[in-house]
């Protein structure tokens, strides 16, 4: 099944999500030379449920379309929250792939140009973030979301998000932040190709996070 995005479509996906942002209880906004992030976050009432809703655009890689949902508040020690969740983000790679074709009897050519499909997958995970109690104007956060080949969906196997974040109260409701990801995933061959992986985006970024 094809997945493949059209960049019109990609187009409405992104300026729903800066729209929505403008109405969430938090929104940030990352990037590096190559790669653009939006994330609003919305609180549902006082019961500790936040919803992310979030896209990704790699210039070079694709994108990433995630909502997860997650039980959030105190860890239990002052300054700690965490949360668990469950997420559902779609991949769909900007990936080509020129090979040696491994089976000559299903080859017409030397060489085979692969393209990578879209997949979605229901990865778990959770973040935590850390205000010290002394330098409160100084935050960090951390979260993982994976997805085992169960989880996962057409001809993706595995998909896997980290990163890590420091932050610093630029006003008492914006920061200024610097931090690491990684995203990617995996996904199945067929008869002539192996599996692969397309990493969307890994490395350094800087952003802004407003609450409001």
């Amino acid at each position: 099944m094809q997945f493949s995005l059209p960049k019109s479509i990609l187009a409405v996906v992104f300026s729903s999500l800066f729209m929505s942002s403008l109405f969430a209880n938090s929104a940030e906004i990352s990037l590096n030379s190559n790669t653009f992030k939006l994330q609003g976050d919305f609180e549902l009432g006082n019961n500790g449920i936040v919803i992310e809703a979030s896209g990704l655009h790699n210039q070079d890689r694709g994108n990433v379309l995630g909502v997860a949902g997650l039980l959030f508040g105190d860890a239990g020690s002052e300054g700690l929250n965490a949360g668990i969740g469950l997420k559902l983000a779609y991949l769909d790679p900007d990936f080509t792939q020129e090979i040696e074709c491994p089976d000559t009897s299903v080859c017409t050519t030397e060489f085979i140009t692969r393209n990578l499909d879209g997949g979605a997958a229901l990865p778990i995970g959770g973040k935590v973030t850390y205000v010290p109690a002394a330098y409160n104007r100084v935050n960090a956060r951390a979260y993982v979301w994976y997805a085992p080949d169960v989880l996962s969906f057409d001809k993706m196997t595995k998909y896997q998000e980290i990163g890590a974040d420091v932050g610093f109260n630029v006003t008492r409701n914006a920061d200024v932040f610097v931090g690491y990801r990684n995203v990617k995933g995996k996904f199945k061959g067929n008869d002539v190709f192996s599996s692969a992986t397309s990493t969307i985006d890994t490395g350094l970024h800087f952003g802004i996070r407003g609450r409001f």
